[in-house]
């Protein structure tokens, strides 16, 4: 019979995640981690590197475990194993454990990954700067909602950022992996639109990981925030509002003052504040939208980097928090105040706002308006409306009550956007 693993069951515990919680860190599924604890298998060679990142173990301590571990006589690892970065807990096999979330905070800030192979070449700083226009090109194609040439091309970029890590040291290495990082933020960010929130929060988990390594706490800040909107697309609200807020903060501890730093710093309050709003907290959401406006008003104008933020989306929040508060009339009458510039680079913020109206139109009944506003949303950015959430939402729900049916466009964008699925 198999020899439980009490050791690395302990360890788990004693960082506050469940099995669900690192099988989804892991990717895999919850039956492979109870098999490892219970000594019925033992992780792949592929998996040791991601397991031991995740318990905050260097590969000897984990090896160590998985030998020695099921056997007392022969396990010295426990008196010898680092303090995990959070309190310990009790131990809960089905439910999610409730733990401290700055504590969390913490020990995710201050994970770090193994240094890799140093090595250099002639090419390396061509071989960065072909990576840098890559990773350039993906961010554009996010901000432009063109997501099946975005799945073509992300892919491998990020397979030649972690190939250009390997084969560089020093300031190059750095660079590299600044970029490696900010294409797994998009990655992150798409699977978040995709509705994949557990896959999205383990790649973001990595994200972080790799910023830390390399002290960079704009970049720690960005991941941060594409953390906590990881967290929020799965519901967990409170966590995904401290994630941003401690980005936000991340930034104002480190003095950085430029421009980036500040867009990133406005667009993490954004991302809490969106967070309070989802939780019904309409005071704490406003009070971080006006931090936000503060940020806004710092830049001037609208910052369009690896993150955008200005002016114009704390405008566009306005409208979307009174959409999720049940504000319609007030949503509206936000609208009517915001400007929303024609710029390509916004497109897939200027259809997510025109969606937020189309939202509160619906609300209002007015199915015709709300049909009309999501059309003009598909012809700025198509692939963006046709595969949001609230846009099946939307369309269903017209469908249902038969408020669209003034419109003969209904069904045919219905269809367009899959929300005719039992209509």
């Amino acid at each position: 019979m198999a020899e439980a693993r009490s050791d690395l069951t302990q360890r788990r515990e004693a960082l506050g995640l469940t099995k669900t919680n690192l099988a989804r860190l892991l990717e895999v599924n919850r039956a492979t981690v109870h098999r490892w604890e219970s000594g019925e298998s033992t992780p792949r060679p592929e998996m040791r590197s991601p397991l031991a990142r995740a318990l905050q173990l260097t590969m000897q301590e984990l090896d160590q475990i998985l030998r020695c571990d099921g056997d007392p006589a022969k396990s010295t690892v426990k008196s010898s194993l680092p303090a995990p970065m959070v309190g310990t807990v009790e131990r809960k096999e089905e439910v999610d454990i409730q733990v401290d979330r700055r504590e969390f905070i913490t020990g995710l800030v201050a994970t770090g990954v193994s240094a890799a192979l140093p090595f250099d070449s002639r090419d390396a700083g061509q071989s960065v700067r072909a990576l840098q226009a890559a990773v350039g090109r993906t961010v554009r194609l996010e901000q432009r909602s063109q997501y099946a040439a975005l799945s073509a091309l992300l892919p491998g970029v990020i397979t030649e950022a972690k190939h250009t890590i390997a084969a560089t040291s020093g300031l190059l290495r750095q660079e590299a992996t600044r970029h490696l990082v900010m294409a797994q933020v998009v990655k992150a960010f798409i699977q978040v639109k995709l509705d994949q929130p557990a896959d999205a929060q383990a790649t973001a988990t990595d994200a972080l990981m790799a910023a830390q390594a390399i002290n960079d706490p704009v970049l720690v800040a960005t991941v941060l925030r594409c953390l906590a909107e990881t967290y929020m697309r799965g519901g967990t609200y409170d966590l995904a509002a401290d994630l941003a807020i401690e980005g936000a903060g991340h930034i104002a501890r480190h003095r950085a003052l430029d421009p980036q730093a500040l867009a990133v710093q406005g667009a993490a309050l954004l991302t809490a504040a969106s967070a309070c709003a989802r939780n019904g907290e309409r005071q704490s959401a406003f009070e971080l939208l006006d931090a936000a406006q503060r940020c806004a008003d710092g830049l001037r104008h609208d910052h369009i980097g690896s993150v955008m933020f200005g002016p114009t989306n704390v405008a566009i929040h306005r409208v979307a928090f009174e959409v999720e508060l049940d504000d319609p009339i007030e949503a509206l009458r936000q609208a009517e105040q915001t400007k929303m510039p024609s710029n390509p680079a916004m497109a897939e913020r200027h259809a997510r706002y025109l969606l937020d109206v189309a939202r509160a139109q619906a609300q209002l009944t007015r199915g015709a308006d709300a049909v009309s506003t999501m059309l003009e949303a598909e012809s700025i950015a198509a692939e963006e409306i046709r595969t949001h959430r609230h846009s099946r939402t939307v369309l269903a729900g017209l469908l249902d009550s038969r408020q669209g049916g003034v419109s003969m466009e209904l069904r045919p964008l219905a269809q367009r956007c899959g929300a005719l699925i039992g209509a």
